[in-house]
């Protein structure tokens, strides 16, 4: 293994081949919508099947990307040199998020990121968003089951949203299920010390 491979250079290329696949997504729903207005429906059945097949496919990849960005360690191959020491600073400011949706006014901002995550969720429709069949930390985004207390979960109408990654990961997993959904809104991380007046 390379001493000197770098984690955010290959965090950007399993991005890089997540924005690939959501390209090729696209190309496949445009190319259905022409088909069925040619009512060929055998193709369009042969596109479903391949849409289907492809977003599987992203999900895998972008467990794999989460699992690289959150939990391999790269330094056990090199456990005989001595390992750097990692400081966390005292004063280090802990974040929030606010979601904006610009064409209605509507702000969520609650002092937990975790609840500003689902209640988005929530605010977009848990059945649309299921059908993405997203996932995070290898475990659905939305399932029926509660899971090990290590996976962070809300509870919303009988259903459990993962919410266990970091803020800079929810931000990208909201704005990437706005995109797919075609919903414009906004995701920010501010500092946790802001206050909510909503």
């Amino acid at each position: 293994m390379n001493e000197h491979l770098n984690k955010d250079s290959l965090a950007a290329a399993f991005k890089q081949v997540m924005e690939e696949l959501d390209k090729a997504n696209q190309e496949i729903t445009k190319q259905i919508t022409q088909d069925s207005m040619n009512a060929d429906y055998e193709k369009v059945q042969v596109l479903v099947d391949r849409g289907k097949s492809l977003k599987d496919f992203q999900a895998r990849v972008n467990d794999l990307r989460q699992e690289w960005i959150n939990g391999i360690d790269i330094s056990a191959s090199f456990s005989n040199r001595p390992q750097p020491k990692i400081y966390k600073l005292a004063n280090a400011r802990q974040t929030k998020l606010r979601v904006s949706f610009p064409y209605t006014g509507e702000k969520i901002e609650r002092h937990i990121a975790a609840d500003t995550f689902a209640e988005t969720i929530q605010k977009i429709g848990i059945d649309k968003v299921r059908k993405l069949r997203l996932h995070m930390k290898r475990i659905p985004l939305i399932d029926s089951v509660k899971r090990d207390k290590k996976y962070g979960q809300r509870e919303i109408q009988g259903q459990y949203i993962c919410t266990h990654a970091k803020n800079s990961e929810k931000k990208e997993l909201l704005e990437r299920i706005a995109q797919e959904l075609n919903i414009y809104l906004k995701v920010e991380i501010i500092p946790k010390d802001t206050s909510a007046l909503f």
